[in-house]
């Protein structure tokens, strides 16, 4: 252990097998070794529990066993087990078989944090942070669908905001901007978690409302529209900042 931290990383050492899932749920670590040879609880048991956690389900375990244990081998593989590690311990294999597993985890984090961004990327606008246009056309066909099926009501609202070209024409592109990100903020706070808010395209935003007649839907539009006309816009403007007021047209 003395050697792995003389190469840069940050041990936490368990004495207590018993409070090893409560430390390693407290922190986001790079690798778990596990002793095979535990007082008073099973190893190939401790590293199950750590499988079986969906939150550490993608660190590397390397359990530590002794030569004459050697059938453990198979079963902690069995188990989901990342590599394992015979004692007595020789320092220099440990280190490799560490690094490797690390530099393992690390690579599948990247394509995985890339993977999630071009989910994202594919279904909300990347100005916004909204759903985008083509995942609300492709959730309204369904919406609409359940709701003719289930007898249900269903609305729908398009807002556009009021003279939006004057912004960029007299502030700039990064006011207009400013503004676009924030009116569907005050649309989201004004709606329930259940509709779905989309940016439709350019400075309009679209709302579905399921289970929401005419006069529910007006009463909502009617909210949202006086959230924004009484909100302060900060945008920048140069070197400064500015306060605008905007409205939105709802139908």
């Amino acid at each position: 252990f003395n050697r792995l931290s003389k190469e840069g990383g940050f041990i936490e050492l368990v004495v207590d097998p018993t409070k090893t899932m409560e430390v390693v749920n407290s922190s986001n670590f790079d690798l778990i070794l596990v002793s095979a040879q535990l007082s008073n609880i099973d190893g190939l048991r401790l590293c199950t529990n750590i499988r079986s956690n969906v939150e550490l389900r993608n660190i590397p375990i390397i359990i530590k066993v002794d030569e004459q244990e050697s059938s453990l081998i198979i079963k902690a593989l069995d188990l989901g087990v990342n590599d394992y590690i015979v004692g007595p311990i020789d320092e220099n294999e440990l280190i490799a078989r560490v690094s490797t597993q690390i530099r393992r985890k690390r690579y599948q984090d990247i394509l995985r944090q890339s993977y999630q961004k071009s989910v994202s990327m594919a279904t909300t606008d990347s100005l916004t942070g909204m759903y985008n246009r083509h995942y609300f056309d492709s959730h309204f066909r369904s919406l609409f669908a359940q709701a003719i099926k289930e007898k249900r009501s269903l609305s729908i609202m398009i807002l556009d905001i009021d003279f939006f070209k004057s912004v960029n024409d007299t502030y700039g592109h990064l006011a207009g901007d400013s503004i676009l990100r924030q009116v569907p903020i005050q649309i989201v706070q004004n709606v329930r978690a259940t509709d779905l808010v989309a940016r439709y395209g350019g400075e309009e935003f679209v709302v579905i409302l399921p289970n929401t007649d005419l006069k529910e839907s007006f009463a909502v539009g009617d909210r949202v529209r006086k959230s924004i006309e009484a909100k302060d816009f900060i945008v920048p403007y140069g070197q400064k900042e500015i306060i605008l007021k905007k409205t939105i047209s709802i139908g």
